[in-house]
């Protein structure tokens, strides 16, 4: 296991202790950047909601997106564009969103390393996502 991996283990370890409300507060910080966001939502209730973060916390938990996860990434960016109205830059956010409420979350365990191993790896699931939006907007 790298070090990144045990890095953002640790973080989302220590959020889940320190943070009874993440999920809630993961999509108060995501509608407050993207209000247009909300309304596509509505229709979905907490149970849902809680099952999509949990893919994208799993796909941040992922060391590997590439080849283990490109095939899900494909489906997902597809579907939620074609699908539900989902604009490109709302995948951008909500990872933002859930990097923002990791970081205060896991704040009892932030420091230097731990941080750079997490943003590496949101700069490589958003890396990920933007191709995948490139390829659903050119087809």
């Amino acid at each position: 296991m790298t070090s990144d991996q045990v890095w953002i283990e640790t973080a989302f370890d220590c959020a889940a202790v320190d943070n009874q409300n993440f999920n809630a507060d993961v999509y108060r910080v995501f509608y407050q950047s993207e209000p247009a966001a909300a309304p596509l939502m509505a229709h979905i209730d907490e149970l849902v909601q809680n099952k999509m973060l949990a893919e994208v916390v799993r796909l941040l938990l992922s060391p590997n997106l590439e080849s283990e996860e490109a095939g899900y990434l494909n489906f997902e960016v597809k579907t939620h564009i074609e699908g539900y109205g989902v604009s490109s830059l709302m995948f951008l956010s909500f990872n933002r969103a859930v990097f923002k409420v990791l970081r205060s979350s896991a704040a009892r365990v932030w420091e230097e390393d731990l941080a750079a191993a997490v943003a590496r790896r949101f700069t490589a699931l958003s890396e990920a996502l933007k191709e995948r939006l490139e390829d659903v907007s050119v087809s």
